[in-house]
């Protein structure tokens, strides 16, 4: 999620490459994280799915959703 906030703040879905290339920056990169990331990577294409893997995220509100509670929609 760092990595995509990074990125352009957006979820989408990233590829190994991607991760790597920024976990690199971060000078504490290991292989062996590829194997994490191919289990979780699926959680990060979505809002939706983000709130399924975190209960952090199922904290949050989207934008639509805090602009639906607001105009009572």
């Amino acid at each position: 999620m760092i990595n995509q906030k990074r990125t352009g703040n957006k979820f989408r879905d990233l590829s190994w490459q991607e991760y790597k290339k920024e976990r690199l920056k971060d000078s504490n990169f290991s292989y062996i994280e590829e194997e994490y990331f191919n289990n979780v990577v699926r959680w990060c294409r979505s809002a939706n799915n983000a709130k399924q893997f975190s209960p952090n995220w199922a904290k949050v509100k989207s934008e639509l959703e805090k602009d639906t509670n607001k105009y009572n929609l």
